[in-house]
């Protein structure tokens, strides 16, 4: 029997990736002076697709701040929590460089903007903290499943509140970059209904 998507870590994992999206942009206040600096900062899902420092061609440009996410568990659809682990890296550039983030303040910021994803309201007034889950059969165009294969994921941590970070760790600077690791917990709102003691295809009720 194939599982339904909402017991699939393949499409769960990607219909929280596909909210985040493969860049964000963030606007910061200068920090060596002048107007307020709007950057896009890439995300990359797939570490070794990833190359902010320019290694695969070194006449290019490093990246003055990127992102970088991790699955460290996969327990939704399973009465648990997947996990999702996203690193915030920024650079301090030379003095004069509007790019630098010579305090840490830029990091601070990117930070916000990937937490915000998930936080509040969005614009129809709906909780951003909850995620639809899509089918990925096919990659390229996923579609909406039957409503008991599919549904929502919440962004919650064990014990916590809706919306909120299970943990953001700010590691401070090493050499010339900034890092912040914030760790986001997913579980879909299928287990959240089932009773203590059934299994995922136990009926509800």
């Amino acid at each position: 029997m194939t599982l339904p998507a909402n017991r699939r870590a393949r499409d769960l994992r990607l219909s929280v990736t596909r909210r985040i999206g493969a860049s964000l942009t963030v606007t910061s206040p200068s920090q060596t002076g002048g107007a307020p600096v709007t950057r896009v900062v890439p995300v990359y899902h797939s570490a070794p697709w990833s190359d902010p420092d320019s290694m695969r061609a070194p006449a290019g440009t490093q990246e003055p701040a990127w992102i970088g996410t991790t699955w460290i568990s996969d327990g939704a659809g399973s009465y648990a929590y997947s996990v999702l682990q996203i690193d915030i890296y920024t650079r301090q550039l030379a003095d004069n460089d509007p790019r630098s983030d010579a305090f840490g303040l830029f990091n601070a910021d990117v930070t916000d903007a990937v937490w915000e994803l998930f936080a509040g309201l969005d614009s129809s007034g709906r909780p951003k903290a909850y995620v639809q889950i899509l089918d990925f059969t096919t990659p390229a165009t996923p579609v909406v499943p039957p409503d008991d294969e599919g549904g929502y994921m919440v962004c919650q941590p064990p014990g916590g509140a809706v919306g909120t970070a299970m943990d953001r760790r700010s590691l401070g600077r090493l050499g010339q970059q900034w890092r912040t690791t914030v760790r986001l917990a997913f579980r879909t709102m299928t287990d959240a209904a089932r009773r203590p003691g059934t299994t995922p295809d136990t009926p509800r009720g």
